[in-house]
């Protein structure tokens, strides 16, 4: 399967993810992002270098994680002209912190935001500072909430619903079967045969659906409702 990808002119702000057609997905303007201009164009080129192969929604959420870390300086203003500090990761980890989301939606968001600055303190250290921290360590993942699991009885009548239920279609196709073969015992079973063949036919060898049976002759259709 063919996955979307992303394109742009490396000096270009805008990211723009396209199906193999050349369909537009979606766009992501970075000249948009409340922060330095030269800082926001290779937040651009880390998002094309490290996500442009990946799906649609991993992009999406890519995006989001990288606007969430604008919001955090705007908030905290710890971004001094157009060089992010080697503290900006323990700065933003902080901010996620206070925020209402489960400690694994923290951890992936700031496990994005980390692979960025991380890329962009390699590729432009003018840009996102050299000695850039990474090592934070993790927030505390939610204790996994244990599930309501049906006891043996519950489970023992509910698979003997199930085998009735399967034994009685059994009983009801091996029946038709047995009418189409012209198998009958009485002239009520051989008007039924002959109904069921006549739905096959207008079905194209299935039951046709409600709808189609009202649309047929008028006394075709009285007769399967009788």
């Amino acid at each position: 399967m063919n996955k979307p990808t992303s394109e742009g002119d490396w000096s270009s702000h805008l990211v723009v993810v396209k199906n193999p057609d050349g369909r537009v997905l979606s766009q992501f303007d970075f000249s948009k992002l409340n922060i330095d201009q030269s800082i926001s164009l290779v937040f651009a080129r880390a998002m094309r270098a490290l996500f442009g192969h990946t799906a649609l929604e991993t992009q999406r959420q890519t995006w989001r994680c990288i606007r969430k870390f604008v919001f955090c300086n705007e908030a905290l203003n710890f971004i001094q002209r157009d060089q992010i500090p080697e503290d900006a990761l323990a700065r933003f980890k902080s901010w996620l912190g206070e925020k209402k989301m489960s400690g694994s939606t923290k951890q992936s968001q700031f496990n994005t935001v980390v692979s960025i600055l991380t890329w962009c303190s390699r590729n432009y250290p003018e840009t996102v500072s050299k000695k850039l921290r990474t090592s934070i360590g993790f927030f505390v993942r939610d204790k996994v909430k244990s599930r309501k699991y049906l006891n043996e009885g519950a489970v023992k009548s509910i698979l003997s619903a199930c085998y009735s239920d399967i034994e009685e279609t059994e009983r009801k196709m091996e029946f038709g079967r047995r009418l189409l073969s012209g198998d009958v015992v009485d002239e009520k079973q051989s008007d039924l045969a002959k109904l069921l063949r006549e739905l096959l036919e207008l079905g194209n060898g299935k039951i046709p659906t409600q709808k189609i049976i009202q649309k047929s002759k008028n006394s075709f259709a009285r007769r399967v409702v009788e």
